[in-house]
C-alpha cells in the first residue's frame, strides 16, 4: 500500500520474496505464483474511513521502531487519496497472495 510506506517508510512487496526465492538455489521452490486480490473499503463517513485507514497503519507500526502517524494527517491521506467523486470515501487495500509449489522429493 502506498498509504503504509507514505507513513512509515515500510512497505511489503511479496514480489521481492518471489524474486529471491526464483535466484535461489534450484529446488528451493518449483513454481512460483503472485496474484493479486482486489479489495476495497468504501465508507460515507470521514471519521469512519480515517478509524478504517489507521488500523492499516497500526499493522505496520507494529514494529518497534515505528510510531502511529498524526490522526490530522491521516485525516488528510484521506480526504486527499481516497476521495470518491461519488461521495464519500474509498480506499483500496488489494492483497497479493504468493503461491508457491515445491517439487517433489
Amino acid at each position: 500500500m502506498r498509504m503504509v510506506r507514505h507513513f512509515t517508510g515500510s512497505h511489503f512487496d511479496l514480489r521481492d520474496l518471489a524474486d529471491e526465492l526464483t535466484a535461489a538455489d534450484e529446488g528451493l521452490a518449483g513454481s512460483l505464483f503472485l496474484d493479486s486480490v482486489p479489495a476495497r473499503y468504501t465508507s460515507g463517513d470521514l471519521d469512519e474511513a480515517v478509524a478504517v485507514t489507521g488500523f492499516h497503519l497500526g499493522v505496520a507500526a507494529c514494529q518497534p521502531y515505528a510510531q502511529a502517524p498524526p490522526q490530522e494527517a491521516v485525516a488528510d491521506y484521506v480526504r486527499r487519496e481516497f476521495a470518491d467523486p461519488a461521495g464519500g470515501f474509498c480506499m483500496p487495500h488489494d492483497q497479493d497472495v504468493l503461491r508457491i509449489h515445491r517439487p517433489r522429493a
